[in-house]
């Protein structure tokens, strides 16, 4: 009788257990080559029961489309050397270069 019981409760909580696994299938890419591209309804309750399929991505690869406007460093602010900074001077010039 405690070996039925035990079955039973194991089972019971298998059964419970697989109605809270996550819809994985859904964060994985079309393919195993290709980045996974957003649909758009990622914060829709159940996304079982979302209608639109997964759109096709039009590159191929993981690279990161360049931006030249990132290689620009911005301007270094001007520090005196021989001067001693307290701490509300610098937090003052990092807050008037950091915007």
């Amino acid at each position: 009788m405690k070996n039925r019981l035990l079955r039973f409760s194991v089972f019971a909580l298998l059964i419970t257990l697989s109605g809270c696994a996550s819809n994985a299938q859904n964060f994985a890419p079309a393919a195993p080559d290709s980045p996974w591209v957003p649909r758009g309804d990622e914060n829709t309750t159940l996304w079982s029961m979302a209608t639109t399929p997964a759109p096709v991505p039009t590159h191929t690869g993981f690279a990161i489309p360049a931006d030249p406007s990132l290689a620009v460093l911005p301007a270094v602010p001007e520090f005196d050397a021989n001067l001693r900074y307290s701490l509300p001077q610098l937090i003052d010039i990092a807050q008037q270069n950091n915007s």
